[in-house]
């Protein structure tokens, strides 16, 4: 991996819906080079796949599954927390 792989990754991370196009332009290579790098990052799995980030507020879900780590002692005063939050 070098530099410009670095690079693409960033932007990745950053949008991953940006285009091969930006992509080539902000690297000053061809759109060919920019398919070949992401392929060759896939395939060496630097790259796992793509994520929608998804709003679910705005699509009428509100629950969320989160794991926390809590000493035994302290368990019931984080659950009292918690039950003070807004859903």
């Amino acid at each position: 991996m070098d530099e410009k792989d670095m690079k693409i990754l960033d932007l990745l991370v950053s949008n991953a819906r940006i285009s091969k196009t930006k992509i080539a332009r902000e690297l000053n290579i061809t759109e060919a080079a920019v398919r070949k790098r992401i392929l060759n990052l896939e395939n060496k799995e630097k790259i796992l796949g793509y994520k929608a980030v998804i709003n679910y507020k705005n699509v009428g879900l509100s629950a969320s599954l989160t794991g926390v780590d809590v000493e035994p002692d302290k368990l019931w005063k984080i659950v009292e927390e918690l039950k003070k939050l807004d859903s």
